[in-house]
């Protein structure tokens, strides 16, 4: 059994002053983490990469699709950097695999990815599998919705901490905020993280080898190498009991 509270907060320390993330269901999401305060960095020295296309003249670094957060040689590095998406993004790669590889040297392999409307997976986000030489090194993402999480029926693995939030309506109740894994019947999916969302529309109905349709496997990655904005996650994760069947 889980419980959420109301206006539950991630990311606070114990006196309540939040290091970066507000998710509650009252919509809020506290732009400090995505705000750029100076150098491109934010007010925590996260260097914030947007997509905001009025602005990327005057304001520095901006990502125009998905692939913009490939490194130089060419892979998926994150670098300990928050990428902001002002609108809808569409995870797809026509040339390759989204795979996030570790980080090398000093970089960090963590990050966080703020989508302020909708996230379409339509192709699988997986991890490097080999071991990085430093922990700080290891890939690790956070994924920050500001609306609903669409994954296409095809795609069967997924990676990363998910907050599906919604926004605040006019009428003081909350729209969006949904995960959906994609309604077929002939491939399952597998979330390699975490996932929180104001509902959850698991659709598939895939019957094969025993295992289940969708399946989410805490992988540790959060807690081993936390994403920005997911500081002190664990004081503010619901509480979780184990009961036997009555």
């Amino acid at each position: 059994v889980g419980t959420i509270p109301a206006d539950h907060r991630f990311g606070a320390d114990a006196s309540g002053c939040l290091y970066e993330v507000i998710f509650d269901f009252s919509g809020g999401i506290s732009h400090r983490i995505f705000s750029r305060a100076e150098a491109f960095k934010n007010i925590y020295g996260q260097e914030v990469v947007k997509y905001t296309p009025a602005d990327c003249s005057v304001t520095g670094p901006c990502l125009n699709n998905i692939s913009d957060i490939k490194d130089t040689d060419g892979n998926y590095k994150l670098k300990g950097r928050v990428y902001h998406f002002t609108g809808n993004l569409n995870i797809y790669d026509n040339v390759d695999p989204f795979e996030l590889k570790n980080g090398s040297g000093n970089d960090s392999g963590a990050g966080l990815i703020v989508v302020d409307k909708d996230l379409y997976v339509n192709q699988d986000i997986t991890y490097e599998a080999s071991a990085p030489a430093k922990l700080k090194n290891l890939a690790s993402v956070g994924w920050l919705v500001g609306q609903n999480v669409t994954v296409a029926d095809y795609v069967t693995n997924i990676s990363g901490a998910f907050l599906v939030t919604g926004k605040a309506n006019s009428s003081g109740g909350i729209d969006n905020g949904v995960f959906s894994s994609g309604a077929t019947s002939v491939a399952s999916l597998t979330i390699q993280g975490a996932l929180v969302a104001r509902q959850f529309k698991f659709e598939r109905t895939y019957r094969g080898n025993n295992e289940p349709a969708e399946k989410i496997v805490a992988d540790g990655r959060i807690l081993l190498n936390t994403p920005p904005g997911f500081y002190d996650v664990l004081r503010t994760l619901p509480t979780w009991q184990f009961r036997a069947p009555q």
